[in-house]
């Protein structure tokens, strides 16, 4: 099966910064975060996850990371996990 591959996640607001390292093998992982493609304009940060309820960007998390299976499910479920927020998120994940 080869070596597991070593992944770092990094922080949502200081890209120099690895909050967590994980070795993988056989599985996918996806980060959903508002940190790559944004704009701020008057000190709010618009970002291209919406939350469909609102039509706005969600704005309960920062980053969400999903390990799974298949990289199509680990995306969906980040991005799911994102726009419920830490509480509604973590109870779809677990």
């Amino acid at each position: 099966a080869g070596s597991p591959w070593r992944i770092g996640i990094q922080h949502p607001r200081n890209s120099e910064k690895i909050l967590v390292r994980i070795d993988l093998a056989g599985k996918a992982v996806v980060t959903s975060g508002d940190y790559e493609r944004y704009f701020e304009q008057g000190g709010v940060r618009y970002h291209h996850i919406l939350d469909p309820r609102s039509g706005y960007p969600a704005r309960l998390c920062q980053a969400v990371t999903v390990v799974a299976e298949q990289a199509a499910a680990a995306d969906a479920l980040a991005t799911a996990a994102f726009v419920l927020g830490p509480e509604l998120g973590m109870k779809l994940l677990v």
